[in-house]
C-alpha cells in the first residue's frame, strides 16, 4: 500500500509540474515586466522550489482527503482550510514586510506552509534580500511535505484497511 500511496502522490506532482512548466511561455508574455524587476534570477533555485512545491502540495491534498469523512466536508475544508491558507500567503508581501508592521501576526505567519513556497519562490527569483531564508523555507518544505505524506498514509490506510 505504501508504493500506491508514492506513486499516486508522484503522479500528482509531475502532472502539477507539466502544467505549471506550460504555464511559463505564457507568464513571459503578459508579465514582461518580471524579468526586468528580477534582480538575481535562477533556475538552479527554482527547479527545486517548484519540485518541492508540488510534492508538497500532492502531499498536502492526500493528508485533506485523510481528514473528510464524506463529499459534504471538501466545501469545509475549502471555507476553512484552503482558502485561508493560500490567500494569506500567497496574496501578501514578503514575510520580512509583514514581521516589521505587524510582529505578531509575522511570527503567526510561519506556521503556514505556503509562505515557505511563496518565500522560496520570491529568494529564486528576485534574490534572498528581503525574503525568508532560501535554504530554511527549503527546508521546512521538505520535513513538512515528509510530516504530511507519512501522516496522510496511515490516516487513509487506517481508513481503507479492508482492501
Amino acid at each position: 500500500s505504501r508504493v500506491v500511496f508514492w506513486a499516486l502522490m508522484c503522479s500528482y506532482a509531475m502532472r502539477m509540474i507539466f502544467l505549471t512548466v506550460l504555464l511559463f511561455p505564457v507568464a513571459i508574455v503578459f508579465i514582461p515586466k518580471l524579468l526586468l524587476v528580477a534582480k538575481e534570477p535562477s533556475l538552479i533555485k527554482f527547479i527545486p522550489v517548484l519540485l518541492i512545491s508540488r510534492l508538497f502540495d500532492s502531499a498536502f491534498g492526500f493528508w485533506l482527503s485523510s481528514l473528510m469523512r464524506s463529499m459534504s466536508d471538501v466545501s469545509m475544508l475549502w471555507a476553512r482550510i484552503l482558502s485561508p491558507l493560500s490567500f494569506i500567503a500567497c496574496n501578501g508581501p514578503p514575510w520580512k514586510e509583514v514581521v516589521a508592521f505587524f510582529p505578531v501576526s509575522g511570527y503567526l505567519l510561519l506556521l503556514n506552509p505556503f509562505q515557505y513556497i511563496n518565500e522560496a519562490g520570491r529568494a529564486s527569483i528576485f534574490g534572498q534580500i528581503g525574503y525568508v531564508s532560501y535554504p530554511l523555507s527549503i527546508f521546512i518544505l521538505v520535513i513538512m511535505t515528509i510530516v504530511l505524506m507519512s501522516s496522510g498514509r496511515k490516516r487513509l490506510q487506517k481508513r481503507f484497511d479492508f482492501l
